[in-house]
């Protein structure tokens, strides 16, 4: 185990909390995921077969082919477009974080949060830290990937310059897991920061309820602090629930569908080739009547 796996390791606490928020995804296609995971054939031919209890590697196995896949066998303008994609989502990372920041700062405002428990006012700090990094990591990745303008850059920026053979038996170019790192980190932020922020709004509300504290009173009516805590947890519940589900479920059609049109294609790849060699040796002729 290198360096970098060490670090993903120690990062997986943080990783899972990351993924609280859509928890019902991971009930619905974790088994699927794990089943896949058993069966990697990618994984064993570049980790070995001690891969499956490095669980470490679940979180980055299905980024790491894709990206060695497109370096190895993507076109030239299939790289210049992931590379577009990734500085289109550093700036929305970057603005995102700006957002977050700022609601965190308005929370640490929030009425009688000094005499909440402490741990609320903890997350909202933690969330404000995260969030200014992840601004500041982005414009360092930005202007690091801005540089890299060239097809031939960009294959050599994702990859480790390893050379191995795959499970298919071909001597390909290793995708690079620091690259596959550094693309992920500002995002990875943004969600540990939205998830810390969630989580301290909820302590908040909570403690407040718990301590039955006067967060607010009108006309000398005071709020309910139970309301506003069920109204927190339906409403943080309802989406989690809602988006993990549909995530779920769109992660199992996907497997079904991926296997479906791959024997699709692998049917009729060799009448489409055919057509294609048609179609190239009449286009001289049927230039040659246009003119």
């Amino acid at each position: 185990m290198d360096i970098i796996e060490t670090f993903s390791l120690v990062g997986v606490p943080a990783r899972i909390g990351a993924r609280i928020l859509i928890l019902l995804r991971y009930v619905f296609y974790g088994s699927t995921a794990i089943d896949s995971w058993v069966r990697n054939e990618y994984a064993q031919a570049r980790f070995g077969r001690d891969y499956k209890w490095r669980f470490w590697l679940l979180f980055d196995i299905g980024e790491l082919e894709r990206l060695e896949r497109l370096l190895n066998e993507g076109h030239d303008r299939d790289l210049l477009s992931l590379r577009d994609a990734e500085l289109d989502a550093f700036r929305l990372v970057a603005v995102v974080g700006a957002l977050l920041a700022q609601a965190a700062i308005s929370a640490l405002s929030l009425p009688s949060i000094e005499h909440t428990h402490g741990a609320g006012r903890g997350m909202f700090i933690m969330s404000l830290v995260l969030s200014l990094l992840s601004i500041f990591f982005t414009c360092i990745q930005q202007r690091e990937l801005g540089f890299i303008r060239r097809p031939h850059e960009v294959r050599a920026w994702l990859s480790n310059g390893i050379r191995y053979q795959s499970a298919h038996g071909a001597e390909v170019f290793q995708s690079s897991m620091i690259a596959r790192q550094l693309l992920q980190a500002p995002y990875k932020m943004i969600r540990i920061s939205i998830t810390l922020f969630i989580g301290g709004l909820g302590m908040y509300l909570g403690s407040a309820w718990a301590r039955n504290l006067d967060l607010s009173s009108i006309n000398g009516v005071r709020h309910s602090n139970m309301a506003c805590l069920a109204a927190f947890i339906a409403g943080t519940g309802f989406a989690s629930a809602l988006f993990g589900f549909l995530v779920g479920q769109k992660g199992i059609e996907n497997k079904r569908s991926k296997v479906q049109f791959e024997k699709h294609f692998d049917r009729n790849l060799p009448r489409v080739l055919a057509s294609r060699n048609k179609e190239a040796k009449c286009a001289p002729f049927r230039v040659s009547q246009t003119v």
